[in-house]
């Protein structure tokens, strides 16, 4: 859900969603975490804002690893493979 608010933040702001650390008061700061904040706020969820900043980080990351692999022609990474279900059977 995290990430889907943040594409939003990004085609809404046109900017990637970044967060700041004052350590002189300890404090998490920067528009994407307000943003999330408020949104979240409003749709009945609480975060920590370490939490949110752990998610921003991570959709920074996957955003960049992402665009990288489309610049070298790679293919995005998609889904991982199912594992089978049930017992492995014997091989006779």
């Amino acid at each position: 859900m995290v990430e889907h608010l943040l594409e939003t933040y990004v085609d809404l702001t046109g900017l990637q969603p970044s967060v700041t650390f004052n350590p002189i008061i300890s404090e998490r700061s920067g528009p994407a975490l307000e943003f999330l904040r408020l949104t979240l706020a409003r749709l009945g969820y609480v975060a920590s804002d370490m939490t949110l900043q752990r998610e921003i980080e991570r959709y920074r990351d996957g955003r960049l690893r992402r665009r990288k692999s489309i610049v070298e022609g790679e293919a995005p990474p998609g889904p991982l493979p199912k594992r089978p279900r049930g017992r492995p059977r014997a091989k006779v």
